[in-house]
Parts: structure tokens; C-alpha cells; sequence
């Protein structure tokens, strides 16, 4: 699934330590192309559990339809967006997953792909969220040096730069942050 990857992107995909997936918009039901060990060690997922599937698994029996849709709209539209979402990681337990996703070009590739980036805020709706954003924003400055992950970096940046109090206004003001957060709360 990773054949039209180009390396360098996947060598950055393997040496973060941030939660990320690659999504491409081209091929059917949007499957996830790569998925990092952190974003493996969050969810308890094997990478071949992950890759060629839509991130929707990672919902099990909740109802994000709220939250699906914006996410089908960011898509469609390319452009970058933050959502929360109720989700189960392999070993059943409910998390909060904050989730970020900004459309990647990819010099000389014809597919499109979209970078998501996960984080569980279920019990960190503080400093976590906070030392996140930091460490994405650090991670990703201090990533690999190629053309591929500039608008990686670019992209992070805009996320480590959401200040705490917007997103826990969005977890708790919101209609579908509210619906997320009784879920998993269940």
C-alpha cells in the first residue's frame, strides 16, 4: 500500500514520535498508506491492522456522525480542520480523540493525501493537550530535512499553535464535543 510513497516520507513517518496516519483521498474508502509506531501505541494497533482501512474502525459502535461529516467536508474541501471524536482502542477501552487533518501535496505524485495527527485528551484535557502541541510543533521542526514534510511541518505548526482554551472550549461547548465526551464517558 506504501509502493507510491516516496521515501523520504515514509522515513518521516517512521521517526516521529507523534501520533500520525496518511491517508490518500484517491484510493476507495480513503484507507489509511502509513500509520506510525506512536500512532500504533496509542490505539494498540498493528500496523497491518491499520493499513488499507478507514480510520472509522477506530469508532466501534459510537456515533460521531456530527463529527464525520465535518471530517467528510474538510476532505472534500482540502482544507485543515480539528475534531473530537469518541473512538475504542483494540483492547475496547473509550478514548477522546482529538484529531487533526490537513491535506498534504506530494511533489511528482498524482495521488492526494490527507496527514491526520491523534491525540487522546480523555483524561489530559490540560497540560497534555498543551505539551502536545509542543511537541508536535517541536517534533516537526526539528523533522526530516526534504520537501515532503515541509508542508508537514507548516501544517503542525498551525496545530501546535491552537491555544488550550480554544480546544477545550470546542471539547466541552460543542454539541459534538459534548456528545463525544458522554460517550466515552458511558
Amino acid at each position: 500500500m506504501t509502493e507510491r510513497i516516496p521515501d523520504k516520507l515514509k522515513s518521516f513517518f517512521e521517526i516521529e514520535s507523534v501520533p500520525l496516519t496518511l491517508i490518500s483521498r484517491d484510493r476507495r474508502d480513503m484507507p489509511v498508506v502509513i500509520a506510525n509506531r506512536a500512532f500504533c501505541d496509542l490505539t494498540g494497533y498493528a500496523p497491518e491492522e491499520v493499513i488499507g482501512r478507514n480510520c472509522r474502525f477506530l469508532q466501534g459502535d459510537f456515533d460521531n456522525s456530527a463529527e464525520r461529516a465535518r471530517i467528510r467536508e474538510c476532505i472534500e474541501n482540502e482544507r485543515d480542520d480539528y475534531f473530537i471524536l469518541a473512538n475504542r482502542k483494540k483492547n475496547g477501552d473509550r478514548f477522546l480523540n482529538f484529531l487533526y487533518l490537513a491535506p498534504i501535496f506530494v511533489p511528482d505524485s498524482p495521488e492526494r493525501f490527507v496527514l491526520g495527527t491523534q491525540f487522546d485528551v480523555t483524561n489530559e484535557l490540560g497540560d497534555g493537550i498543551e505539551r502536545h502541541f509542543r511537541r508536535v510543533g517541536d517534533v516537526f521542526a526539528g523533522g526530516a530535512q526534504s520537501p515532503y514534510s515541509e508542508q508537514v511541518v507548516i501544517e503542525s505548526k498551525k496545530l501546535a499553535a491552537m491555544s488550550v482554551r480554544n480546544v477545550l472550549q470546542y471539547i466541552l461547548e460543542t454539541e459534538a464535543g459534548r456528545q463525544a465526551k458522554s460517550l466515552v464517558a458511558g
